[in-house]
């Protein structure tokens, strides 16, 4: 994943990733939110945003 959200590259090998964890999202961490897979993919509104 991309410092500013992009996500082409992953959406270009999704279907080689079995898993990501997203380490920085505290709030979904708790509840075991923070985990992706084929079926629960990762989007750009899942991604942290950087303010610059």
């Amino acid at each position: 994943m991309g410092e500013r959200g992009e996500i082409r590259y992953y959406d270009y090998i999704s279907d080689k990733v079995a898993l990501v964890q997203d380490l920085y999202d505290f709030d979904k961490w708790k509840s075991g939110g923070n985990y992706y897979n084929r079926q629960k993919k990762l989007l750009s509104d899942n991604c942290l945003k950087n303010n610059k």
